[in-house]
């Protein structure tokens, strides 16, 4: 069963779609003809910038470089554990330890 985008979010939502590569987004999704998607070109920092461009109603909205210290940290993290444990990075109890530090940086920054 294809997936409709158009018909998920209905009228009067407001939606983001990140999508790696121009006019990919044509291909998988054709009901967002006419949508421009915030293309990253799989660049971490360019997701960053993108969502912060599109969730800029925060009342404290972060910085790029509060953005990239907590995506840096949490990478870091990654890899070494990964390395420590052997883990799959989808696992839960590797989800829920990056998701703590996440938060722990975070709150660190003053972000939350």
């Amino acid at each position: 069963m294809p997936f409709e985008l158009g018909l998920a979010v209905m009228h009067d939502r407001r939606f983001f779609v990140l999508e790696e590569r121009p006019y990919r987004l044509l291909a998988s999704l054709s009901d967002l003809n006419g949508f421009d998607p915030l293309v990253h070109h799989n660049d971490p920092r360019v997701v960053l910038s993108k969502l912060r461009d599109a969730l800029r109603s925060t009342p404290h909205s972060p910085t790029q470089r509060e953005l990239v210290t907590v995506y840096e940290r949490v990478r870091d993290m990654t890899f070494a554990q990964l390395r420590r444990d052997g883990a799959d990075l989808f696992s839960r109890s590797v989800f829920d330890e990056l998701r703590t530090l996440a938060t722990v940086e975070c709150r660190n920054l003053g972000l939350l």
